[in-house]
């Protein structure tokens, strides 16, 4: 991986926390959208604020790229959050068909590391920017072998998709992870929040895992 590491904090639930992204230039802001089994589900006003907060940022010159996370959404769900502005939209789970050509904005597709049909998920829709490995269970915040990722990286010669790394991420071990996989982007959430049992991101922490990060 050649130039800059970059950043994506997720499970942003709200103005303060997306203050902090700013005030540190992070790249990515991810939303978690329509999944209500999580702790981190924003609601649509919710999520409208937010993204007005960084609306009139990005007026100002500061740019951190929003990302709609979802599960298996549907075609209207998709619809809505191109109409919300997001910039990005994060797919987990198994999209119909039909919803992958509904998209218009760029697409971070999650996937398993020991998936083999990854070339085929890639061709399955135009927008494909990035591929996310997290650990089996996504959103669990666990670590994978990342030396699954030397065999995925030689699968995707040719493909040009960027890597983003998720799972079990934290500022104590993203310098390593950055040199074990060399992914484009890191991508964080359980790991910069004052307690995996509750919502809410530790501003600290999220400086911390930043300037880690950028060692990296």
């Amino acid at each position: 991986m050649k130039g800059k590491i970059e950043i994506k904090i997720c499970g942003i639930t709200s103005v303060e926390e997306a203050e902090i992204l700013v005030e540190e230039k992070v790249d990515y802001a991810g939303l978690v959208m329509f999944y209500e089994k999580s702790k981190r589900n924003n609601t649509l006003k919710q999520a409208e604020d937010i993204l007005q907060f960084f609306r009139e940022k990005k007026e100002q010159g500061q740019q951190v790229k929003t990302v709609a996370v979802v599960v298996s959404p549907t075609k209207e769900q998709v619809g809505r959050i191109e109409d919300m502005g997001f910039d990005y939209i994060q797919i987990h789970g198994s999209p119909e068909k039909e919803v992958l050509d509904s998209i218009h904005i760029p697409l971070f597709r999650a996937v398993w590391a020991k998936d083999e049909k990854l070339p085929d998920k890639i061709k399955e829709c135009d927008n494909t920017e990035a591929l996310l490995f997290d650990g089996l269970i996504p959103g669990a915040g666990e670590v994978f072998d990342w030396k699954l990722m030397e065999e995925v990286r030689r699968g995707l010669e040719g493909f040009p998709v960027k890597i983003i790394l998720a799972g079990g991420l934290t500022p104590e071990n993203v310098k390593e992870a950055i040199k074990a996989v060399s992914p484009h982007i890191v991508d964080v959430s359980s790991g910069v929040e004052f307690d995996r049992d509750k919502v809410g991101k530790d501003p600290e922490k999220i400086r911390r895992f930043v300037r880690e990060a950028r060692k990296g």
